[in-house]
């Protein structure tokens, strides 16, 4: 291993990076360093520039790697011990019933070449930097082992499984017979605080809305800032063959959302199921096997074995049998005796490796949308993109299933059938099984000369002018209630529209920094007016003085800014109110103006007056509000900024932004997304590390594309690195920093910096 560094207050711009690059072999990377630690690799090969990403990838993320990897693998426990309630030991054994990692294997060989080659080039450049640099992992230094492609791709498929199978991964891992049990949540449809929290915001902005008359694109995701899903910023160029800029996740070779000179897309979670839980009949005369139309199907039994490391250091060995339906796993052998199993789409794909990569070589938005024409799906994303031309598309690309025409009209007459969307189904009857996925021609997608956007909803409202109806309930409803955050997205998407103003690049900027309430302002002043009736609340035995929480909000701003006073009060309300809602309906009292799907983004809306101010869920909700604050001694008048702050480690920085769908805030922020928002607040206020992960703007323009971002925890998880947190004072002030995209804007950075890394 060799590597060459220069530290530059200057780079000659006589010596081109193609003059740098010409000698460079398969061997050889090239790495361009800029401000906030942003790695701007080049090689003249594929393999090369795998070698460059893994280098960078092990100096600042190894631990999110190598935790991944030996989920992803089934080896949890051997590295960790059992875990928490053997939580580790679980995991392993789901891991492995599901193949994730045999699959990898098989399925590699599979892949583009292309894809082949950066993925086995970044397991060398990783392993090297581990190799020579073991201070990189320290904070892992347990789970230190060289890495190979297989692993890689593992990991990278493992990330299919957030949209399905994830929700069920312990009973895939412990299902047994000689255990039966009754799961309620297969029975409930979830509708939780946390799905509430998750997600992201997507924006593209056509030729008839922007000021260049070309694309323009808003990217904001909302993920959990660490694990698999944190966020890496870079840019890989292959000279006159691939040139990309983005953002990517763990096991990703190219961005998972980024731009290049003429296209440019983003992606947010899907609000489609891609994927159906089937109920089984056992057979009558044969242990473990199903009925099956007029067949008996045995199920299949797996003997799986992994090791434990024990207090001590040693290991112990451990076998379970699991077991599988022709669907797939066996996650419940219910009281009843029926078994339960699952089917899922997303993870049965394994060409989107071959997607990402193609897709940051399209160079308009009709290429992109020929790779779904031959089939390429994202298996849980909506794809949200925009180009040079001034062409926007988004479609729902998710692995969703096609049913028949006969099993859908079943699904729409049974109730608790519809309810699920069609999720829930009667394995032992041939009707409910899958024909394909859906096809892209009946898959939700839109294309429009002014906006397509998505936050998370169903593809109903991609463009509000051109609702989309008629798709599979799998994609979810249309024609409802939509959450706060999308209807607060096309309010201030059709702002822009109506006003005639041409949006430009700090438009969107200020779209971000806004941080405006909406369900906010649409109930605060029948809220203020409700608490000024009535000062005082019973709760339980409780007597509540609501006073001072109504002076607060008769004042307040209506957003989520750092100086913002009252953001507290409203969103513990927030929460409080859809708590008390889920739990009583609303009964008439949720609404004054009930849902119109003539008008979507204004209704519902307003608060009814109040009936019996003992039981109105409102004054309740205020009440338990203030009871929550008291509890937690945060003051009432606080604001925003002294008590919600972006964490990472020891370091904190003040945050602004709001609860998401709960408060209607486009950009959101949360705990742990493992515990409930209702239970998040302490004595030290908010402490976040869910939600606004890395933010993208970009817009196409005679001169090339211009773009802004930040990385909320910034690049490094080395908490001795320079850019271990430094992006954070960014988000104080609200401020992006330029996207170092072209070759003068590269060598001119002030902190630019010149790495040359030979790896064999």
């Amino acid at each position: 291993m060799q590597t060459i560094v220069k530290k530059l207050s200057y780079f000659p711009l006589t010596l081109t990076l193609a003059a740098v690059i010409s000698g460079c072999d398969s061997n050889t990377a090239e790495i361009h360093w800029t401000s906030y630690g942003v790695p701007h690799i080049k090689a003249n090969n594929y393999t090369a520039l795998g070698k460059g990403l893994g280098y960078v990838m092990a100096q600042d993320r190894a631990c999110n790697y190598l935790d991944g990897i030996i989920t992803a693998k089934g080896e949890r426990a051997k590295f960790l011990g059992a875990g928490i309630n053997n939580t580790n030991i679980t995991s392993d054994f789901a891991y492995l019933h599901l193949a994730t990692y045999q699959n990898a294997k098989t399925n590699f060989q599979q892949l583009d070449p292309r894809s082949q080659a950066l993925m086995t080039g970044f397991t060398k450049g990783f392993n090297h930097a581990v190799q020579k640099n073991k201070h990189y992992a320290k904070e892992c230094a347990a789970l230190v082992q060289p890495i190979d492609q297989y692993d890689l791709y593992a990991l990278n498929q493992s990330l299919n499984y957030w949209a399905f199978v994830e929700v069920f991964l312990a009973e895939i891992g412990s299902a047994q017979p000689t255990a039966p049990s009754a799961n309620k949540r297969l029975l409930n449809k979830p509708d939780s605080f946390l799905d509430k929290m998750k997600g992201s915001n997507g924006w593209a902005l056509g030729k008839a809305m922007t000021d260049s008359g070309k694309g323009m694109l808003l990217s904001n995701t909302h993920l959990p800032h660490g694990g698999k899903f944190a966020w890496y910023e870079a840019q890989l160029t292959i000279p006159d063959e691939l040139n990309v800029y983005g953002s990517f996740l763990p096991g990703f070779v190219t961005p998972a959302l980024g731009f290049n000179e003429r296209f440019a897309w983003t992606h947010t979670w899907t609000n489609s199921t891609p994927g159906s839980v089937y109920t089984l009949t056992p057979a009558a005369d044969q242990a473990l096997a199903y009925q099956y139309g007029n067949q008996v199907k045995p199920l299949q039994a797996n003997n799986y074995q992994i090791s434990v490391k024990q207090p001590n250091g040693s290991l112990s060995e451990l076998s379970r049998t699991l077991y599988s339906s022709h669907y797939g796993p066996i996650i419940e052998f219910t009281a009843q005796g029926r078994f339960v199993s699952l089917k899922d789409g997303a993870s049965q794909r394994s060409d989107q490796t071959d997607y990402w990569l193609k897709l940051a070589l399209s160079q308009n938005v009709d290429d992109a949308i020929a790779l779904n024409e031959l089939g390429y799906r994202t298996g849980s994303q909506n794809i949200v993109m925009s180009d040079d031309k001034g062409n926007t598309f988004y479609a729902d690309l998710a692995s969703v299933p096609d049913l028949s025409a006969t099993a859908r009209s079943i699904i729409n007459a049974v109730p608790e059938l519809r309810a699920w969307g069609g999720v829930l189904l009667d394995g032992s009857n041939p009707v409910f099984e899958w024909q394909q996925a859906v096809p892209f021609n009946q898959v939700p997608q839109r294309q429009s000369e002014h906006y397509v956007q998505n936050a998370n909803e169903s593809p109903w409202l991609v463009n509000i002018e051109n609702p989309i109806v008629g798709y599979s309930p799998l994609y979810g409803p249309s024609e409802y209630p939509q959450s706060p955050r999308t209807r607060l997205s096309v309010a201030m998407l059709e702002q822009f529209k109506t006003s005639g103003k041409k949006v430009t690049l700090g438009d969107l900027q200020h779209t971000m920094a806004d941080k405006r309430i909406f369900q906010a302002e649409l109930v605060i002043e029948d809220l203020i007016q409700r608490c000024q009736s009535y000062d005082q609340v019973q709760v339980n035995d409780e007597t509540v003085n609501i006073t001072q929480a109504c002076q607060v909000l008769s004042n307040w701003d209506k957003k989520a800014n750092i100086d913002s006073v009252g953001t507290h009060i409203f969103r513990e309300y927030a929460l409080q109110f859809y708590k008390i809602r889920d739990l009583a309906s609303c009964n008439g009292q949720c609404w004054l103006t009930q849902f119109d799907p003539q008008d979507p983004v204004n209704t519902p809306a307003g608060l009814p007056a109040v009936s019996d101010p003992t039981t109105d869920l409102h004054l309740v909700a205020l009440a338990k509000a203030v009871i929550q604050l008291n509890q937690a001694n945060i003051p009432l008048n606080a604001p925003l900024g002294n008590i919600q702050s972006l964490v990472k480690g020891e370091a904190e920085y003040p945050i602004a932004g709001g609860y998401g769908d709960v408060t209607g805030s486009f950009s959101t922020v949360a705990d742990n997304m493992s515990q409930n928002p209702a239970n998040a607040l302490t004595e030290k206020g908010y402490r976040i590390n869910v939600g606004d992960s890395f933010i993208f703007l970009a817009e196409f323009t005679n001169q090339g594309v211009n773009g802004r971002s930040v990385l909320l925890y910034s690049q490094s998880n080395n908490p001795n690195s320079p850019h271990y947190f430094d992006q954070a004072p960014l988000i104080e002030g609200a401020q992006y920093k330029p996207i170092r995209f072209k070759q003068t804007d590269i060598l001119t950075d002030e902190d630019y910096r010149f790495e040359l890394v030979y790896i064999k």
